[in-house]
């Protein structure tokens, strides 16, 4: 497979993004796929390069130079002499030129995917604007969506970005994947011995990594004169630093290191301090612990290197400096037993994040991506030899106006009124539906004729997407109406499943939500739930949205008046389920299908 990497400033190895693209492009090509680089990087050696030039955007990149970074300017000329030559494109940034090539690829069909690297919140620190650095992030959280949401995959580096936009409802699938730590970091250097205690943190001299709290809480341990401080990395903030360090009497290096150097380093040092306040990943985090090191790391809001602390002993808290004292005298007086035993269980912790673990789940999602982009090239295809099927699954327009009418002017009213009366209905649970936002893949057990009815009353004002068997269309009465709401017939071969998925695919990232019945077959009033069918799950950890879980129940219960049995039914309405983003796809379906399983027997029971 020929990979493209669209990479701003790849060249600057300070930059974790350009970093994880040059570690992943090299272990791609262990795997034995092609690897090309679209970027202003010059000179470069390592990948086939295909060279742009620096853009130049008036004030944007006198600020985006104090922190070492540069725009490339898209040129159509190379732009499309790479794109013949790639078979699938990821873009690591979302600047112009990731955007101008995602509308190229989108218009010649050719599979692309984007990483979310880039936290809006580094940029308002970097831009240095203070109090006004929330609502610009906000508006940079929007203005990145435009491009995001065109994008059928995103790459979060960790569970914390991934829900973070989630939370500003970007609507493509999720793939959570560690940038991975290289297996260089788990190697056995022996450390030189020191009499010195030596502690480490890695980064770039920026405002938000928070440096300058680390120099001040050494400053204030008693024996700091027995403590050495090495600051790696680079930045703006460097002569900064070093002026607090030299004022407060702190033993203190600065250096940008080789991976060798600091491997090295790392293996002679005794403690990792992370202080960042943003933090996508924190992978020097994750390269300290696989030295051997033990980690302490801020509590940060926005930082998910906080994900890698095993318990409290390992955190501070974010800014202050006498949590961080605090916590430092803890480990200095730990007891060596206890130090040994975090050593362990850290060896053990850091071994699921080894990059090649990581570069496989990269390439599973880049393969996805490709076989998916065929298949809407296929439904493309018989779309315009007009498929008997597709044409089920996605009716024109004016059909869609006139059953979105005739369901919320005429059906509802009625059916709410019949069920209420005939079934004495009762819905449970609506106050879970405050607990997700965007959209959702609403699943029910199949229990009665009219239980879409019923959901559709549980819904309300929410007019999903429904499903329904193709027999049922062919129900006298009920057919025709079942056709008049727009419920889509469930595919009968392998060809319909394609061009089903897609569509649903499709319609979720326009905004609509989905009901599907996983048992797939009518079983009237049962009490037992039917084994479930993958299809509900496959829609939702596609399109990265929760599950929600509907039970119909039918029971008797005495009135209060009369005081005789009457045939109640109930419809009990669960949490939402997440899909796991971090996981492969067909097992993070799995486990849905599993946990969705669990929760629709506990309302059963209700």
């Amino acid at each position: 497979m020929k990979i493209l990497f669209v990479v701003d400033n790849f060249n600057n190895r300070t930059n974790g993004t350009s970093i994880s693209a040059s570690r992943f492009g090299e272990h791609l090509i262990k795997l034995g796929h092609e690897v090309a680089i679209l970027s202003d990087a010059k000179g470069n050696n390592e990948f086939q390069l295909f060279e742009l030039k620096s853009r130049y955007i008036p004030i944007v990149t006198e600020v985006a130079r104090l922190q070492k970074m540069s725009f490339a300017k898209p040129n159509k000329k190379i732009i499309n002499k790479a794109l013949a030559w790639a078979d699938v494109v990821h873009a690591f940034t979302p600047w112009k030129t990731s955007r101008v090539i995602q509308k190229i690829c989108q218009k010649r069909r050719i599979p692309f995917t984007a990483a979310f690297h880039i936290d809006p919140e580094n940029i308002t620190y970097g831009a240095g604007v203070g109090k006004w650095g929330k609502p610009i992030a906000w508006w940079i959280y929007l203005k990145f969506r435009r491009f995001y949401n065109r994008v059928d995959t995103i790459h979060c580096p960790s569970m914390m970005i991934a829900n973070e936009i989630k939370n500003y409802r970007y609507k493509s699938q999720i793939r959570v994947i560690s940038n991975g730590v290289n297996d260089a970091f788990f190697s056995d250097l022996v450390p030189q011995e020191s009499e010195m205690i030596e502690i480490i943190t890695v980064g770039r001299y920026a405002k938000e990594k928070q440096q300058s709290v680390i120099i001040k809480a050494i400053a204030k341990l008693p024996n700091k004169n027995n403590i050495r401080l090495t600051l790696a990395g680079n930045g703006p903030c460097k002569q900064r630093l070093i002026k607090l360090a030299k004022k407060l009497k702190v033993n203190a290096q600065f250096k940008l290191f080789t991976k060798e150097e600091l491997i090295q380093q790392l293996r002679n040092s005794h403690f990792y301090v992370h202080a960042a306040n943003i933090e996508i990943e924190g992978i020097s985090a994750l390269e300290a612990i696989a030295c051997g090191l033990i980690p302490i790391i801020s509590n940060a809001k926005k930082s998910a290197t906080k994900q890698f602390a095993i318990n409290q002993d390992h955190i501070f808290e974010t800014n202050k400096v006498n949590s961080l004292v605090n916590r430092l005298k803890f480990w200095l007086n730990a007891s060596p037993e206890y130090i040994q035993q975090a050593k362990i269980q850290y060896s053990e912790f850091a071994q699921k994040y080894r990059i090649e673990t990581s570069v496989k789940m990269f390439e599973e999602m880049l393969n996805e991506e490709v076989a998916n982009n065929k298949i809407k090239k296929d439904f493309q295809e018989a779309k315009k030899n007009k498929n008997a099927y597709i044409k089920k699954i996605r009716p024109r327009l004016i059909f869609k106006i006139a059953s979105a009418l005739f369901y919320f002017l005429i059906a509802m009213p009625i059916l709410w009124i019949l069920i209420k009366i005939i079934y004495k209905t009762k819905v449970r649970g609506r106050k879970n539906f405050a607990l997700f936002k965007g959209r959702a893949v609403f699943v029910s057990n199949h229990v009665h004729v009219l239980d879409s009815a019923m959901n559709a009353m549980a819904l309300f004002p929410r007019k999903p997407i429904y499903t329904s068997l193709p027999s049922n269309f062919k129900l006298p009465g009920i057919g025709l109406l079942v056709h008049i709401l727009g419920c889509l017939p469930i595919p009968t071969n392998v060809a319909e499943s394609k061009y089903f998925f897609c569509e649903m695919r499709k319609q979720m990232k326009k905004g609509r939500h989905i009901h599907m019945y996983p048992e797939g077959e009518l079983s009237p009033k049962s009490t037992v739930l039917a084994p479930l069918k993958r299809g509900p799950f496959k829609v939702a950890v596609e399109s990265s949205v929760p599950i929600i879980p509907i039970v119909i129940r039918f029971t008797k219960r005495k009135t209060l008046i009369l005081r005789r049995l009457v045939k109640v039914c109930y419809i009990n309405i669960g949490k939402p389920i997440y899909p796991d983003y971090a996981i492969a796809t067909r097992k993070a379906i799995d486990t849905l299908l599993e946990h969705t399983h669990e929760q629709m027997t506990k309302l059963m029971s209700l």
